[in-house]
């Protein structure tokens, strides 16, 4: 397998990031930093090693990439190893226009400055390789395709964060919220608006092709909306991490919650947590694609529509363990929802997590988990299995952030009083909740 070094300056890191993504779905080894460097690791010692065993060196250039000391280094290194016998391709990245280093002037440069395509398809024909396939296909690859055990390559591109990073994954550097919760819209059978939130549907550009989503009409789900409020609540109070009297802490002027057909092009650049089913939530099909165009995989959990673009609820799919989970009645998985972290395809460096469930009790349950932390098991004895808790990440690879998730028990309000007279009922996997209700316990499937 071809294998390349990327050298950047710190400048152009968001383009480096890209190119590594790029390349390493088009079959080329990467080595990138942010991928191979650890916590504790020499960085000297590890360019050095890595600069010994690539094929190629991939020097990105821009008007700031020239002046740095770093990249001469790079420069130097390669061209003395070449003389040494050691066959290393210098590969000039021109990303912007600028004086290219005496050195490397006379060497053949991919050019990038006109179009991002044009040139990744260019540093491609140097490589032998044909150029790349859109990533959105009829079956996209899946993680498990991946060595998940090494803690570097793809595996830190498609997981960067996890679990254990919740929340302080959603504060910026002043540890204040950077998060916005999308909710699906429904239909409000009393609202003027009704009709608009019946036949909504979003029209988006996703890096370079153009998509519609429509959401089908669905009764109202306020069962959802008590554990967003109580999501929120978790968010903008107990985890801060300053006195809840701070009027200045929870002053904002930008909304935390909206609907999904109010999101605008700025706020997709958050944390991005989204709330309901594949069905009534638009931004299920929408950030389902452009996490498949931006990285080339697909969500290891998922609905099991999304592989034809038809994202129905009828039942969930874990590619980790192979298993699914319908919410048919006969099937002991009636209740179950679904967590998933992962990079926020609009901006990667932030994160965007998946809360939902086949029906309203799993997605109530998967947003308990958020707050809970642990499950009912858990809750009673503290050498369970890592699993049972959120930060314990996926059962059967532990380096997945992702979960499956049942309700277990509910709150059921007797009469029309909820608050003076509610009883607790364990819920069957087997059957409905016959009475009005609110999810009040969870236990982890994975």
């Amino acid at each position: 397998m071809t294998r390349a070094f990327v050298s950047y300056t710190h400048v152009d890191r968001a383009f480096a990031a890209r190119l590594a993504v790029d390349l390493t779905r088009a079959g080329i080894n990467v080595w990138y930093d942010q991928w191979a460097i650890l916590p504790g690791d020499s960085i000297i010692d590890k360019i050095n090693i890595a600069l010994q065993e690539n094929d190629y060196l991939l020097i990105v250039l821009s008007p700031e990439a020239v002046e740095s000391q770093w990249m001469r280094r790079e420069i130097n290194s390669s061209l003395l190893m070449s003389l040494a016998g050691r066959s290393v391709s210098l590969v000039p990245i021109l990303k912007s226009p600028c004086n290219i280093p005496a050195l490397i002037a006379d060497l053949h440069h991919a050019d990038f400055t006109q179009s991002y395509d044009t040139g990744f398809a260019e540093l491609l024909a140097k490589f032998g390789h044909l150029p790349k396939v859109p990533a959105y296909t009829s079956r996209a690859r899946t993680v498990t395709e991946l060595d998940l055990t090494a803690p570097e390559g793809p595996v830190r591109t498609l997981f960067p964060k996890t679990f254990a990073d919740w929340p302080a994954c959603v504060l910026n550097d002043s540890q204040s919220l950077d998060v916005l919760i999308i909710v699906g819209s429904t239909r409000r059978e009393k609202s003027e608006d009704s009709q608009k939130f019946a036949e909504s549907f979003i029209e988006s550009d996703i890096f370079g092709t153009r998509w519609s989503f429509s959401r089908q009409e669905s009764p109202a789900t306020v069962r959802d909306l008590v554990r967003v409020v109580d999501l929120a609540a978790y968010l903008a109070v107990d985890k801060l991490g300053r006195p809840t009297n701070d009027p200045d802490r929870l002053r904002s002027h930008d909304p935390l919650c909206v609907m999904d057909v109010s999101v605008t092009e700025e706020q997709l650049r958050k944390n991005l947590i989204l709330v309901g089913a594949a069905d009534t939530n638009l931004f299920f099909g929408l950030a389902t694609v452009a996490y498949r165009q931006r990285f080339g995989y697909s969500i290891p959990v998922r609905y099991s529509g999304d592989e034809q673009l038809y994202f129905t609820c009828d039942q969930i799919v874990s590619d980790l363990s192979g298993l699914k989970y319908p919410r048919l009645e006969e099937s002991g998985f009636m209740h179950c929802g679904y967590l998933a972290m992962m990079p926020n395809p609009w901006s990667p460096t932030k994160v965007m997590i998946l809360a939902s469930g086949t029906r309203s009790t799993g997605t109530q349950a998967a947003l308990l988990a958020l707050t809970g932390g642990c499950d009912e098991v858990a809750s009673r004895d503290k050498d369970v299995e890592a699993w049972h808790s959120l930060s314990g990440n996926n059962r059967y690879n532990a380096a997945v952030p992702t979960k499956i998730v049942r309700a277990s028990r509910a709150t059921i309000a007797v009469g029309s009083e909820y608050l003076t007279t509610s009883q607790k009922l364990k819920v069957s996997p087997y059957g409905r909740i016959p009475q009005r209700h609110v999810i009040s316990d969870f236990e982890f499937l994975e």
